[in-house]
């Protein structure tokens, strides 16, 4: 079996070589390492031809145009020939037995698409910080409705919609499921929930084997100087309801409510998102307006305020261990 690793990137010359040589340090190399430059500004693309100097099985799909992450990554997969895809953002990375374990996983279990855990990254203060989710089991089946459960942001521990996983190729070319290119934000998501909507098998290992660069580092405070864009939670939460609509015949109550319940939290954190831009800016009658407009913000605002501090802890320790 062999394994295609498929990279978006957008003005990413400062990290996709860290990226790819991740690659290279596989036990396992994939067949090929597919870059998508979603038409970059900087020397993105110069990086990737010098590194494919040194490794011919990296290759480069050079856009004309910025289409955003979902075409980038539609038209890797269209080149790739491995019997898996693996999915890479261009700031992150893979531990070096990551391939080879989910492989042999994603083959014993015959899934098809597999995942693991993360371990979350501060680029700012170049460390890793904790494990994206703990628990007491090694791997699971997960299904529609516990996929969707735990893909709503800021409503449980782990947000399953940042999972990177292996897909089965075959699968891809036999349902002909893609990204849908209209979305920019939340993409990741609905193509799993598509394929696990027909049927797809989809497994969770408890092992961290995916280095995930946060927006914000945990130690250090600092916002990530590789995110591109912020997430508009308001755009998830209509591609959310697409759902809903697209697959109407196929969803029971509970695929319902599901749904229903992580679209209200995804307008909720956008209207949250709204809020704080309004009390950052000063402007406090607006902020207080938004909270009474709407009565279940203040929990999450509360919620978020005690996760600040919660992140603040975690970096004092960080930073006591650091120095002692």
């Amino acid at each position: 079996m062999s394994v295609s690793v498929i990279i978006a990137a957008f003005n990413a010359e400062a990290c996709i070589a860290r990226a790819i040589e991740s690659l290279r340090q596989q036990a396992s190399p994939p067949l090929e390492v597919i870059v998508a430059d979603d038409a970059s500004t900087d020397s993105t693309r110069d990086v990737v031809r010098r590194l494919q100097k040194a490794w011919p099985a990296i290759k480069m799909i050079e856009l004309e145009d910025n289409g955003g992450p979902s075409r980038a990554r539609n038209r890797a997969i269209e080149a790739a020939v491995g019997d898996w895809i693996a999915i890479l953002d261009a700031d992150d990375f893979y531990k070096p037995p990551r391939l080879e374990r989910l492989e042999k996983l994603g083959e014993a279990t015959g899934a098809d698409i597999i995942a693991d855990n993360l371990v979350l990254f501060d680029d700012a203060a170049d460390a890793e910080g904790r494990l994206g989710f703990r628990v007491e089991w090694s791997i699971r089946e997960i299904s529609l409705v516990e996929f969707l459960a735990n893909a709503i942001p800021e409503a449980t521990e782990f947000n399953y919609g940042i999972l990177k996983p292996l897909i089965r190729r075959g699968f891809l070319t036999k349902s002909g499921l893609r990204y849908d290119e209209q979305i920019r934000y939340g993409e990741d998501v609905q193509l799993y929930a598509e394929m696990l909507f027909n049927k797809a098998s989809m497994w969770l290992s408890s092992e961290a084997m995916y280095v995930y660069s946060t927006r914000v580092g945990e130690i250090s405070g600092v916002d990530n100087k590789h995110s591109r864009s912020a997430p508009r939670f308001d755009l998830i939460a209509e591609a959310n309801e697409l759902l809903l609509r697209k697959y109407d015949s196929r969803c029971d109550a509970a695929i319902r409510q599901v749904i229903k319940r992580r679209g209200a939290r995804l307008r909720a954190v956008h209207l949250a998102n709204i809020a704080r831009t309004h009390r950052k800016s000063g402007n406090l009658a607006k902020y207080a307006l938004s909270v009474l407009l709407h009565p279940g913000l203040l929990q999450l605002l509360l919620l978020r305020t005690g996760k600040r501090a919660q992140a603040m802890a975690r970096r004092r320790l960080a930073r006591s261990v650091v120095h002692a």
